[in-house]
């Protein structure tokens, strides 16, 4: 299974994405003058900017994976394939992607940034996953494709709400919480310990609510290979407070089958 990134003319099959260029006008829904906003830029300085493609999204469509660039553009990260880890944004199938117990005002799709054709999120000030009913969150996330998944990222706000601790599985689609809570998850992770200030530094208390909190959490490499379904539990919050706040979720590692990158044709 070969995966072609490239700047063909697309088919009726694959609609462009990103921004488009010229000759793609007649394709696009947006009319011919109107430029889509690039998915998967992060806001420059940002947190997400170490994770994020500044590249536009991929599409795959019958077994082609497919990048639009503006004319005369590359991308500034190799997609992350083989021996090659990276954000794995790109990769994310929004169909195959879901949270139960989110606030509707604050969907996972805040949290998700560079997913191809995803929701666009709120502004970046006020983009968050949030729960609705509890501090619990159900998020499960579909892959287009097997990968080998090394590290997770987050993001919260510093106010006591980020994720205390998380149970993953790998392969489980369609879990409900009571299934989540009784079987065994692949890895289990204490986050609390973990959280540090956007800048590196240790967090001190959860008084200090002026910066965003982050934590990376390494994951087993031998029972999260070849994955299509990572589903994360989020079973409560450094606080105890009555919503589980996240800002942004990154997924690092590789994809199992080889991306080829296509030299443009127009």
């Amino acid at each position: 299974e070969i995966f072609a990134v490239h700047f063909a003319l697309p088919t009726a099959s694959v609609r462009p994405v990103g921004i488009s260029a010229p000759p793609l006008h007649s394709m696009s829904s947006d009319g011919p003058d109107q430029k889509r906003a690039r998915v998967g830029a992060a806001a420059p300085g940002s947190a997400a900017s170490a994770f994020v493609f500044s590249a536009a999204s991929a599409v795959v469509a019958d077994g082609v994976a497919v990048i639009d660039l503006e004319h005369g553009e590359t991308p500034q990260q190799k997609l992350p394939h083989g021996n090659l880890v990276g954000d794995l944004a790109c990769f994310i199938d929004r169909r195959k992607t879901c949270c139960t117990n989110e606030d509707p005002l604050h969907p996972h799709t805040n949290a998700l940034i560079g997913v191809p054709r995803a929701a666009a999120p709120s502004p970046r000030e006020n983009a968050l996953l949030c729960s609705q009913c509890d501090a619990q969150l159900l998020l499960e996330v579909g892959f287009t494709g097997a990968v080998n998944l090394r590290q997770l990222c987050f993001q919260a706000p510093a106010d006591g709400r980020a994720p205390g601790s998380i149970r993953l599985f790998a392969n489980a689609p369609h879990l409900d919480f009571d299934s989540a809570e009784s079987r065994q998850a692949s890895q289990e992770v204490d986050l609390k310990p973990l959280w540090r200030r956007s800048g590196g530094e240790a967090k001190v208390s959860p008084d200090a609510c002026s910066d965003d909190w982050t934590c990376e959490v390494k994951l087993s490499i031998t029972r999260f290979q070849r994955v299509d379904t990572l589903t994360v539990l989020v079973a409560d919050n450094v606080d105890d407070q009555e919503s589980t706040a996240i800002r942004l979720i990154s997924v690092i590692g590789s994809r199992v089958h080889k991306v080829t990158v296509v030299p443009g044709v127009l």
